[in-house]
């Protein structure tokens, strides 16, 4: 491997046109960074030893087995004579701008330098040694009484309901102003709160409102008993412009009042369409937060980016923007909610409940042009972003209930657009988007965060385990079209590993003692060619098919979670579900790499390969779904691949 692409540029280092620009340097004089390319392998402990020795510091894994380093000006030809590096050169300037911010076409050229020679569009700008990456900054935009039947939100454990009590929830969003006395648990509001908008208010109550609709009856989000903190993002002409540049601001102040969920519907905006946002700031800082503080569960809706611009019938793969593409939060698409027979207002020129009604600019063609965007539940919405992102990793992570969603209504609004379903109560409003649906896995994990508080008594659950929590209950979506239109077997890129389901994540502390469900957190982190190992062995007896099977793991190792469904013979056909998560440092590529192993009967099984043999190198969520599984006992291994800033913390249900 000799190709190197970082910051969206791509040098072929074995090119000719590469090697007659003679870009080795003899040493590191012309940059505080240098970049080290790899035979083959990662860098393991005793060759990272040998570079420290070196006055080499690892700081990012920026491509395939290349490094970006410090290092003193010294002579790079030593580093180029140890057998294990392929290249070694200084951090050439050409690769710190982003190629949109340069003039010319083909910026990104794959074959040498010549694109990265054109004029920058930037002005007033040195490039100055210790500068890493200049990169373009994206606008960003604002993207339950049947959502909870579908989410089976109604979590109660010997006959105890779980609603949240005891956890606070910030919402960054447009502000809240109740008018309808719904709000639930309790409402503190933060920084920005004197301008508010309707999107905020229905987002709010969709985590954790409790109030009576005049024909509906009671609707009462998941996470009703929960507490409620606000962030208003809008500045004083009621645009976004109350979202800090450093999104570490957004998230500390949550942090310092307690909040340990944060939850977001909005994001960076595609400039054109069909022109995918990469990973660049403000995911760099929400992978960062989450590093540092790993009780922050941060939630960002996919986007509304869905679009079938070839006009086949089928929504286009890749518009996941920034926020969402980040590694360590959790990403959240949209599928369509139970309301076929749902009335909406006729303006804007809707004249039905299709998506080609809505968005005749988008949708053209069948199945989608027609259909009703509310009538399945296992249907996707059409609007829901789709993955991979620009870094090729699986998002969304799980989907939830996002269209012709109810929930209370601001009571500053002087005008209701009802498009999306007339509500027939003058407090309460119909939305749709990616942006409803974000709440209400907000709200899942506030319950799931109680239960493993009060019920598991995990005194402090992290991010990752409500994460492979939530990931291993979710079911598949089946699909509404012929052919459908949710793609292969989870995880992939239309609704990532499932849609929520919050009595599926339950880890019922009887069942974990019979076996049966799961889930931990490592108290000993892996270190690189680390790896832990434990055993799953299946109960001999199970009293129903609808409950997990799981064995506790070895001592300050990591318990894992199989989950539904077992049938009631053993030796009878089975499948054991497994998910490993953890938090990776922030950058672009994966830095710390770990592999999940399952062996069991002679078999392998590995994270996100189905029974292909081989390795996820690109998530930091994996997943071994183990359909027809009829041994008693298993082996599971979390192994360290690859650690380039550990040691390396992780979490399996």
């Amino acid at each position: 491997m000799s190709l190197i692409t970082i910051n969206g540029h791509s040098l072929d280092i074995e090119a000719p046109v590469v090697q007659a620009l003679s870009i080795n340097k003899p040493d590191a004089r012309d940059s505080n960074y240098i970049l080290i390319q790899t035979n083959g392998d990662p860098s393991r402990k005793a060759e990272k030893t040998e570079l420290d020795g070196m006055r080499v510091g690892i700081e990012e894994y920026v491509s395939d087995n290349t490094y970006l380093c410090t290092y003193n000006p010294e002579d790079s030809d030593k580093l180029r004579k140890l057998p294990y590096v392929k290249y070694a050169n200084v951090y050439l300037q050409e690769f710190v701008v982003q190629p949109s911010l340069k003039t010319g076409s083909n910026a990104s050229s794959t074959s040498g330098l010549a694109a990265t020679r054109k004029t920058l569009v930037l002005k007033h700008v040195d490039i100055v040694l210790h500068i890493k990456y200049i990169q373009e900054v994206h606008p960003v935009k604002l993207h339950n009484n049947v959502a909870r039947g579908i989410l089976e939100a109604g979590v109660t454990i010997n006959d105890t309901p779980y609603k949240g009590k005891g956890e606070i929830v910030r919402v960054a969003d447009t502000g809240f102003v109740n008018g309808n006395d719904s709000s639930g648990g309790g409402h503190r509001t933060a920084f920005g709160s004197r301008h508010q908008m309707y999107l905020g208010t229905h987002v709010c109550d969709s985590v954790l409102g409790d109030g009576d609709h005049s024909t509906e009856g009671r609707i009462e989000a998941l996470a009703s008993e929960a507490e409620l903190m606000t962030q208003s993002l809008l500045n004083r002409n009621n645009g976004l412009g109350g979202i800090p540049d450093d999104l570490n601001v957004l998230f500390k102040q949550a942090w310092d009042e307690d909040a340990r969920i944060h939850t977001n519907s909005w994001e960076s905006s595609l400039t054109l369409p069909g022109l995918q946002v990469s990973y660049g700031s403000s995911s760099t800082a929400i992978d960062k937060f989450v590093c540092e503080h790993p009780e922050m569960v941060i939630l960002f809706a996919a986007g509304n980016d869905g679009t079938d611009r070839n006009k086949n019938g089928q929504i286009d793969p890749a518009d996941v923007g920034s926020e969402a593409a980040a590694k360590n939060l959790l990403t959240v698409g949209a599928t369509e909610r139970l309301r076929p027979d749902i009335k909406h207002e006729a303006r804007l020129g809707v004249t039905s409940s299709t998506w080609g009604a809505y968005w005749p600019g988008r949708y053209y063609t069948a199945p989608i042009f027609a259909d009703h965007m509310a009538s399945n539940s296992h249907g996707m919405a059409a609007f829901s972003s789709r993955g991979p992102t620009k870094e090729r990793r699986y998002k969304p992570d799980v989907v939830a209930p996002g269209t012709s969603i109810l929930s209370a209504l601001s009571g500053k609004v002087l005008e209701v657009l009802q498009v999306f379903g007339i509500s027939g109560d003058e407090k309460w409003w119909y939305c749709s988007g990616t942006s409803t649906a974000t709440p209400l896995v907000a709200g899942c994990c506030a319950v799931l965060r109680q239960t493993l508080r009060t019920h598991n008594n995990i005194e402090k659950p992290t991010a990752i385990l409500i994460k492979a929590v939530l990931i291993n209950g979710a079911v598949d979506v089946d699909g509404q079209y012929h052919p459908s239109e949710v793609g292969p077997a989870p995880p992939n890129n239309f609704f990532g590993f499932g849609r929520v389901n919050a009595k599926g994540s339950l880890i019922d502390k009887q069942d974990a003692q019979n076996k049966r469900s799961g889930c931990g957190q490592s108290e000993e982190p892996l270190n690189d060619d680390d790896e832990s190992s434990f055993t799953i062995p299946f109960p001999k007896k199970v009293e129903d098919d609808d409950k997990p099977a799981f064995a506790e793991g070895e001592p300050k190792q990591a318990a894992l979670g199989a989950a539904p469904t077992v049938s009631s013979t053993p030796g009878s056909p089975r499948t054991l579900k497994i998910t490993l998560v953890w938090s990776d440092p922030p950058a672009e590529k994966l830095q710390n790499d770990l592999d999940l192993i399952v062996e069991a009967g002679g078999k392998e099984r590995h994270g996100n390969m189905g029974k292909k043999p081989g390795f996820d190198r690109q998530n930091n969520v994996e997943q071994v779904l183990w359909a027809g599984y009829r041994e008693t006992r298993s082996k599971v291994t979390v192994r360290a691949y690859r650690i380039t800033k550990g040691p390396q913390h992780f979490a399996c249900a």
